[in-house]
């Protein structure tokens, strides 16, 4: 009995490393799949930040650009991946659905294959387990967040093996296709591995050859951005492009509430649910603390004289633990202005991996306990998809972009009169998910609008100017507090957007999600109109 949990260990190092990786990123596609799609193959209208990059995507496959037509905050990677889909396979819906699945497992497959080289057997498939498990429950958005996230663990994955001039360009081009998705965590991510190239190696080799190894890396990532990025400046301009990422982002961005420190105030009201318990107070307690104890135990264990036959093993092991501490920091620092929920999750992987070796090295858990939380994880793992494979209220609709399921009465009410009222091509502004679901077109170059300095006055000049230029005939308006009644407020700069919608439309129906119907007054509309309700 007292040789049962070394026999674990030992069956557990058995499965090689690439299989492990294998194994769990397929178990990791197959429960968020289920968590996107009905049985077999329905797509569950999802709302989220992936609404606006497929918008976008679609923007560009019908001949727009980034910075030059529309408003984009970050470089168009995301953007560009969604036109891509959509040039394969048309405005389908299941494409973000079927996108988040696909990172999903991507993300646990790099997750297990560097918690591989560090941990061994039950330890090296919990990080995985941690991140479906819990990093998910509350951020399921395909968006640049988890592009730019799986691309820097690709970069540690490169760096944790001997360092070849082939190893440290790569890990930098993965860096800079970082950037492409999400600037600051590209920049922050190279910046940082590059530091651990000059300074944060033990092994010695001459000074001048990690300023070296640091410079390729930066130099790699540097390539890449700017390659990716040219067409674009040349396209729109150096100045639009500039005040999109840069100026925009560091002056505007900011001033809505889910963008800054405040979003710890409010973001636990925008996640109902047993979930919500789980993964905030978890994500919030366990990341800060998970860096502290990392840093503190890498100390101690630097300054312990080990066994001379494991010295070697022990210093390498070290160095690969700081360099996913490093490269966790520094995605960490990307988002510590305004750490939702949603952010801190698509940066939790490294603390996945950290806060499993703090178990398993410092703590030293037995082999029993983490078969404990493995099947405790899986099993929280599969209720999240055979929850909502039990939704029997879902409705299912065949709608210009596919075959969805809309599992909430009152907006399954709203897709209905959107589906017999709208035409695909037509223009239409207000409510994002219905742009692409019902393949309407934005006359503006943004989303929606705010009554903050998020929204400038030059967007709603250009928002007023597209619905009068293609006389759109129907809008779906939500928060009349914004959309009708000034807030008096500085920052408010939609008077002229307000004037126009009180001249040109009639309100026609409210639903009961609060949306707003407006149909164009005086003019041929494609919107039957209703009375108003």
């Amino acid at each position: 009995m007292s040789s049962s949990a070394p026999e674990l260990r030992r069956r557990a190092s058995v499965v090689h490393p690439l299989k492990l990786a294998a194994l769990l990123a397929g178990f990791a596609f197959l429960a968020c799949y289920f968590r996107a799609f009905l049985f077999p193959d329905i797509a569950l209208a999802r709302w989220g930040d992936q609404v606006g990059f497929f918008n976008d995507g679609a923007r560009i496959v019908a001949g727009e650009l980034p910075f030059r037509d529309y408003l984009q905050l970050v470089p168009p990677g995301t953007d560009l991946y969604y036109a891509a889909m959509i040039k394969l396979f048309g405005v389908r819906i299941w494409i973000p659905n079927l996108t988040m699945a696909v990172l999903a497992a991507a993300t646990a497959f790099l997750m297990t294959s560097i918690a591989s080289r560090i941990l061994r057997g039950v330890s090296a498939a919990l990080p995985a387990l941690g991140f479906v498990g819990i990093g998910l429950l509350n951020s399921f958005d395909a968006t640049h967040h988890w592009f730019s996230t799986m691309a820097i663990l690709g970069a540690v994955l490169c760096l944790l093996d001997a360092n070849s001039v082939r190893r440290i360009a790569a890990a930098g081009a993965l860096c800079g296709g970082a950037g492409c998705f999400t600037q600051t965590k590209g920049a922050l991510a190279a910046l940082a591995l590059a530091a651990f190239l000059a300074w944060g190696k033990s092994a010695a080799p001459p000074s001048q050859q990690r300023r070296r190894d640091a410079a390729l890396l930066l130099g790699a990532a540097a390539a890449v951005f700017a390659g990716f990025n040219a067409y674009f400046i040349w396209a729109a301009g150096l100045r639009p492009w500039s005040y999109c990422l840069v100026i925009h982002p560091f002056r505007y961005y900011p001033v809505i509430p889910i963008n800054n420190w405040r979003v710890l105030l409010v973001d636990y009201g925008y996640h109902r649910g047993m979930t919500a318990w789980i993964s905030f107070p978890f994500l919030y307690v366990s990341i800060p603390l998970t860096y502290l104890a990392t840093f503190f135990v890498l100390r101690k264990k630097a300054a312990d004289t080990p066994a001379a036959e494991s010295a070697a093993d022990s210093k390498a092991e070290r160095e690969r633990v700081l360099l996913v501490m490093v490269a966790g920091l520094a995605m960490l620092a990307a988002i510590a202005f305004s750490p939702s929920i949603k952010r801190l999750s698509t940066v939790s992987p490294a603390v996945m991996i950290l806060l499993v070796w703090l178990l398993d090295r410092a703590l030293r858990i037995s082999s029993r306990l983490k078969l404990a939380i493995a099947a405790a994880l899986t099993v929280l793992i599969v209720m999240m998809p055979l929850s909502v494979q039990l939704r029997r209220h879902a409705k299912v609709l065949t709608l210009p972009s596919g075959r969805c399921a809309v599992d909430s009465p009152a907006l399954y009410e709203e897709y209905v009169w959107l589906l017999e009222n709208t035409r695909p091509g037509e223009y239409s502004f207000g409510m994002p998910p219905f742009y692409y679901t019902f393949h309407l077109r934005n006359p503006a170059p943004m989303e929606g609008i705010e009554t903050t300095d998020y929204t400038r006055p030059e967007h709603v000049a250009a928002l007023v100017r597209g619905l009068e230029e293609h006389q759109v005939p129907l809008l779906v308006l939500r928060l009349p507090e914004i959309y009708q009644r000034p807030t008096g407020l500085a920052s408010d700069h939609l008077g002229p957007f307000r004037s126009y919608l009180k001249n040109h439309y009639r309100l026609a129906r409210i639903f009961d999600t609060g949306d707003e119907v407006w149909l164009r007054t005086g003019e041929a509309s494609g919107a039957r109109p209703e009375k108003v309700e």
